[in-house]
């Protein structure tokens, strides 16, 4: 889908899920645009809390081992 920009440039609207979008979008409490730039990154719903809240607690892996 093409639409034009005010200053007639055009942009390209990528394919998302919309079934996706909408559960973000109502059970996130997040705006339409970023409930479906979550869908175009693939973002699955199980991990939409640590990527839009990230932790760095989560990346870091243990340095001790037992």
């Amino acid at each position: 889908m093409k639409i034009s920009s005010v200053s007639g440039k055009n942009w390209i609207i990528k394919k998302y899920n919309h079934e996706t979008a909408s559960h973000l979008k109502d059970n996130y409490n997040l705006s339409e645009i970023i409930s479906k730039l979550l869908s175009i990154r693939n973002i699955k719903i199980e991990e939409v809390n640590l990527f839009l809240n990230p932790r760095i607690k989560k990346s870091l892996t243990q340095p001790f081992y037992s």
